[in-house]
């Protein structure tokens, strides 16, 4: 997540007489599958392989204190389509969810991906007829998983098949499941040495058997 204006932004931002308007983009993900994305302009836009609806919005001015922390903002959307309303009602109006503000070039849609962006979390959804209000602060950093996986001692976290795990499950006679234990991770190892492949388990184990045994 970058803040700082690339030095070509500055120099656009400050023409006279400028040609490719700059565009905020918005984009809140529901779930896996599905996601909110709008932008405040007068047509659609694709930016990063995604298309932003356009829509009429009004949000507060982005401020930041001198440590980099991000305060609060409010967006207001167009709601006379009620577009919105079924992933609204669904999902308790997306509090708690995180929205993403990207400021882009329209000259640059095609070949930029790396622009200013800001990250918030919903606090709090108001819907009328005519607008949805989501009142935005900053990430609420005690909510979330910290590490995001766990460390075992004798368990390993990779998801059998995946890259990570590195076993490649769609050969011909691969080993049809694994225990996630160290001593099933060498008998995968043994199993690619005696079928001529490269050698990967147990270097690509996912346990980390440094950890200390507890004491009794």
């Amino acid at each position: 997540m970058t803040r700082t204006l690339p030095s070509q932004y500055v120099t656009d931002k400050n023409l006279l007489s400028n040609t490719a308007p700059f565009v905020w983009l918005f984009e809140c993900r529901v779930d896996d599958d599905n996601a909110i994305r709008v932008c405040r302009y007068t047509a659609d836009v694709t930016w990063s392989g995604n298309v932003y609806e356009a829509y009429p919005i009004e949000f507060d001015f982005l401020s930041a204190s001198t440590d980099d922390e991000t305060h609060t903002a409010t967006v207001t959307i167009g709601n006379a389509d009620e577009q919105f309303l079924t992933n609204l009602n669904a999902n308790n109006g997306l509090v708690d969810k995180v929205v993403k503000i990207r400021w882009v070039n329209t000259n640059d849609l095609a070949t930029t991906t790396n622009v200013p962006e800001w990250h918030f979390e919903i606090a709090d959804c108001t819907v009328t007829r005519e607008a949805i209000v989501w009142q935005l602060g900053a990430l609420d950093v005690f909510s979330r998983q910290c590490p995001h996986r766990f460390f075992n001692r004798g368990h390993c976290g990779s998801q059998y098949g995946s890259a990570c795990c590195g076993y490649d499950t769609t050969r011909a006679l691969a080993l049809p499941s694994c225990d996630k234990t160290w001593d099933d991770c060498v008998k995968h190892g043994e199993d690619e040495a005696a079928n001529n492949l490269q050698r990967n388990h147990p270097a690509m184990w996912g346990g980390f058997r440094g950890i200390p045994m507890p004491r009794q």
